[in-house]
């Protein structure tokens, strides 16, 4: 899960998207929402913006 995460948030960096782009990205975390683990932490947002901020630097 972390890895596809990583992978996919890279992706949205290649892309020049913005961290606060990525937070609302829901898209890259469909897979995780639609087997409710957007209950958690795993809610796009709260688990895209530290992984971009971390990927970033």
């Amino acid at each position: 899960m972390l890895e596809t995460l990583k992978t996919n948030i890279l992706a949205e960096i290649k892309l020049r998207k913005t961290e606060e782009e990525v937070a609302k990205n829901e898209r890259l975390t469909k897979t995780y929402n639609d087997l409710n683990y957007r209950r958690g932490y795993i809610h796009s947002e709260n688990i895209c913006r530290p992984f971009h901020v971390s990927l970033k630097e």
